[in-house]
């Protein structure tokens, strides 16, 4: 796979109903971050940090890569101007979880 992706390249937010959000950034070359932040039941209004991962990933027609360490997810995307829906589909049961990120603007 390549790069091809290239309008994929940035940062990606999606926010969940309870507050809390997942964050990938999207480097030239392969290289990405994740950064997950959780809202905390009685704790603080903001959420608050819960994990860092760096990935590789790559692109092959409509269909995202990114390996964790020895651990690869695969989700099918949309990429649509400033927002991105990423397709999960659970490979044991065969159902799908649907994400929708709007780019970060730095």
């Amino acid at each position: 796979g390549t790069q091809s992706g290239n309008s994929l390249v940035g940062t990606w937010r999606c926010t969940y109903s309870d507050g809390g959000y997942d964050q990938y950034t999207f480097k030239d070359g392969g290289k990405g971050e994740l950064l997950e932040y959780d809202f905390v039941m009685g704790g603080t209004s903001t959420p608050v940090f819960h994990d860092y991962e760096e990935f590789t990933w790559f692109v092959s027609g409509n269909t995202i890569t990114m390996v964790f360490g020895d651990e690869a997810e695969t989700a099918t995307f949309q990429l649509n101007g400033n927002s991105l829906i990423l397709v999960w589909t659970n490979e044991y049961d065969g159902y799908t979880d649907t994400d929708v990120f709007q780019r970060v603007v730095n």
